[in-house]
């Protein structure tokens, strides 16, 4: 929940490209007129503008549509004429993809594909990111870890659910193989492949980038619900699971020694202040970058850094590269 509050704001719109994403796939597939094909390359642009942490969603989905499309590629070879309207749609895809993704994409060729590098120095393996998805952050997500403290809500079930829930995944899977909620489980299933390539998921004490995988997860369970009692027994479940973890976590912040440092209430001796010097452009501490930025409406962008090295070039401090 407090993800998708204002200041987490990109974690909220990475969940809502999660959606439109399974939805302009599914259009697609199910229809691949030329509007149809464009709306997806655009959306998949822009997801990719707005978040890397899309890129394990739209893989899988256009793996997924190419698999429920196969004769698009045995007639790409002509594209470069656009003689069929498979052509033309693939086009379009192309471009419309590179038309979303454009802002990222003079960022980057202007300052060396910088949005590419990761600031987090890699200690791990790829297979050993790949367990900490496997847990605690996919139990975490599913309710069944306390975020922070990785504390099982139900020590006694937790295991059991899980394991339970891993079999109805790849039960639902086989039976899904041939409809269209196939998508969630080919996007489910890959996600954990191409996420663990990022260094920065070591971070094991809360799924923060586990969030734009929730609508696909939350799709998934809702499957349960195909009579109305299961419904309503579904709700009170997953209202029971948020409760019980809200309430730990409460606790948790309540008690952990050394509290984040809090921005003040009122940014705006801070705000004119720098109006007055004429600055607009700032490094911050975390808990205060996103907050400047977002009171300010963007007229100062403040960027997020540890401090951990500064030096002056042409009268300009610039701090490390590590945020």
């Amino acid at each position: 929940i407090y993800k998708l509050t204002h200041q987490w704001g990109f974690y909220a719109s990475g969940t809502l490209y999660t959606g439109l994403l399974l939805l302009v796939t599914l259009r697609m597939v199910e229809r691949p007129t030329k509007m149809r094909v464009a709306s997806f390359g655009l959306v998949v642009g822009l997801a990719i503008w707005q978040s890397t942490q899309l890129v394990p969603i739209v893989l899988p989905a256009i793996l997924w549509a190419i698999w429920k499309q196969p004769a698009w590629l045995r007639r790409i070879w002509i594209a470069a004429r656009f003689r069929t309207v498979a052509a033309v749609c693939l086009g379009l895809a192309a471009l419309l993809a590179a038309l979303g993704a454009l802002p990222a994409i003079v960022w980057n060729a202007r300052h060396g594909w910088g949005s590419l590098a990761s600031p987090i120095e890699d200690t791990t393996t790829y297979q050993h990111r790949l367990r900490i998805f496997a847990s605690p952050l996919l139990p975490m997500m599913l309710g069944l870890r306390v975020p922070f403290t990785q504390e099982l809500l139900v020590p006694a079930l937790a295991l059991l659910v899980y394991v339970g829930l891993l079999g109805l995944f790849v039960y639902g899977a086989y039976r899904a193989r041939r409809r269209e909620a196939s998508l969630l489980f080919v996007v489910a299933a890959c996600f954990p492949l191409v996420y663990a390539l990022a260094p920065a998921t070591l971070f094991s004490q809360e799924p923060k980038y586990l969030m734009v995988l929730s609508p696909v997860l939350v799709l998934l369970v809702a499957q349960l619900a195909s009579t109305y009692w299961r419904a309503v027994a579904l709700v009170g479940v997953a209202l029971a699971l948020s409760t019980g973890t809200l309430h730990k976590m409460d606790t948790y912040f309540r008690t952990v020694p050394v509290q984040p440092p809090a921005a003040p209430r009122d940014l705006g001796p801070l705000i004119s202040t720098l109006d007055d010097m004429g600055v607009d452009r700032v490094y911050a501490d975390f808990w205060l970058a996103y907050r400047l930025t977002f009171d300010t409406d963007e007229r100062i962008i403040a960027a997020q850094n540890k401090f951990t090295a500064l030096r002056f070039e042409g009268g300009q401090a610039v701090a490390s590269r590590h945020p």
